[in-house]
């Protein structure tokens, strides 16, 4: 009935604020460590809407396809097994005790399936059919975070990155300002949110879709015995193409870029905050979110079953 909130009431504001307008923090009582207060909050919701359209036809062929659309929005998700997880692993902006309604991580979005059993005669009592599977699907929430403790709430991965407008608002090392401008143009969660500090879950994965393809074939038998062989491809379409049917998501922790730019303190002779781009500078750097690759191949396998 009502949603889970966090606090951890041994980190206070200590008065101050870092250039981006974000909190700093000081412990209330220095020997203890974390001090959680869970509770209730009535924020947040969530709805789905959803249309099908199905039509058999006499031959045996039967075609379908549907939409959905949901919106869910939450302060905490609550997707650990701790109260400390569940706040710590919470990307925060400016008040880490306070977080604001933004959208869920169990926001899906938009949803097309489409699916299609055709009727392959084969003749002398051999009956077959093939069938075909599409799921086209918005991608998972997620949004930049800091590598580092800007606001010295004692964690270092749930603190969402500023996003700078102009080259004169930060100061970079290990990169440059172009490289930085190039990741921002490129990062959904970052490009429309210049010069303030995105909310939770800002950007989405890129879309994906899947194509599943069954082909099954009823022998026939004596008495009463019915013997089905059956071939699956899974993700059809990297079958075809090895670029497609790629499944991307962000990176681990939960919602967040894994720190792909570090926090590095308040410049002493500018007093800006200093970005370090030695991740999305590297050579290495792959890109915002990771492939899976396991759901990203095409498989297959083949089975036999016998009904009595």
């Amino acid at each position: 009935m009502k949603e889970i909130a966090y606090q951890n009431i041994n980190y206070i504001p200590s008065g101050s604020t870092l250039p981006d307008g974000r909190i700093v923090y000081r412990k209330l009582d220095t020997t203890l460590n974390d001090v959680f207060l869970l509770m209730n909050t009535s924020l947040g919701t969530t709805w789905t809407a959803s249309a099908k359209i199905e039509r058999p036809f006499k031959n045996g062929f039967n075609a379908s396809g549907s939409y959905l659309y949901n919106r869910a929005r939450s302060i905490n998700d609550g997707t650990a097994s701790t109260a400390g997880s569940n706040w710590a692993n919470n990307p925060i902006g400016i008040d880490a005790n306070n977080p604001p309604l933004t959208t869920s991580n169990n926001d899906a979005r938009h949803r097309v399936n489409l699916t299609a059993v055709l009727p392959v005669p084969l003749g002398k009592g051999v009956r077959s059919t093939a069938s075909f599977f599409y799921n086209g699907q918005t991608g998972r929430p997620y949004v930049i975070l800091f590598n580092g403790n800007p606001n010295n709430d004692g964690r270092s991965n749930n603190d969402i990155a500023f996003i700078p407008a102009t080259p004169d608002q930060v100061v970079v090392f290990n990169g440059t300002w172009d490289q930085l401008d190039a990741f921002i143009n490129g990062d959904p969660a970052s490009r429309n949110n210049r010069g303030t500090i995105p909310p939770r879950n800002a950007g989405r994965a890129p879309w994906f879709n899947q194509l599943d393809f069954r082909y099954a074939v009823n022998l026939p038998t004596y008495g009463r015995a019915r013997v089905e062989l059956t071939l699956d491809v899974f993700n059809l379409l990297n079958a075809f193409n090895k670029d497609w049917g790629w499944h991307y998501f962000p990176k681990f922790p939960n919602s967040s870029g894994n720190g792909l730019i570090g926090y590095g303190g308040i410049d002493a002779g500018t007093g800006k905050e200093r970005l370090n781009l030695s991740t999305i500078s590297s050579q290495t750097f792959q890109g915002t979110f990771d492939r899976d690759d396991l759901l990203s191949r095409a498989t297959a396998q083949v089975g036999a079953r016998i009904r009595f």
